[in-house]
């Protein structure tokens, strides 16, 4: 009964393990979002195709190579970023246990 009067009273916090499932299901989800974006990107603006269509008709595999390592560096980076975003998250939380616990030990500054 305690821990749910705290958790009301918001002395206890559940975000930290909601944090590491949001994390994980928005890594999985990033790279298929970006995908998505791009394909409804080239179906809804014509220059988009018409700039995919020119670039596959001129050049060939290079460019497709080309194209498959930006995705994949463009990926790489909001993963990244992504996993920063949640670091932060993480320690700002970790930061209010810390100052909690010291507050309950009467420590003063």
């Amino acid at each position: 009964m305690q821990w749910l009067l705290d958790f009301l009273n918001f002395d206890v916090f559940v975000s930290p393990g909601i944090l590491k499932a949001l994390y994980f299901i928005g890594a999985l989800v990033l790279p298929l979002l970006g995908w998505f974006v791009l394909q409804k990107a080239r179906s809804r603006y014509p220059g988009v195709e018409a700039f995919f269509s020119a670039a596959n008709s001129t050049t060939g595999t290079r460019f497709r190579f080309l194209r498959w390592l930006f995705f994949a560096f463009a990926i790489i980076c909001a993963e990244t970023l992504w996993r920063i975003i949640f670091e932060y998250l993480v320690a700002y939380l970790q930061m209010r246990d810390a100052l909690m616990k010291l507050l309950q030990y009467n420590v003063r500054f």
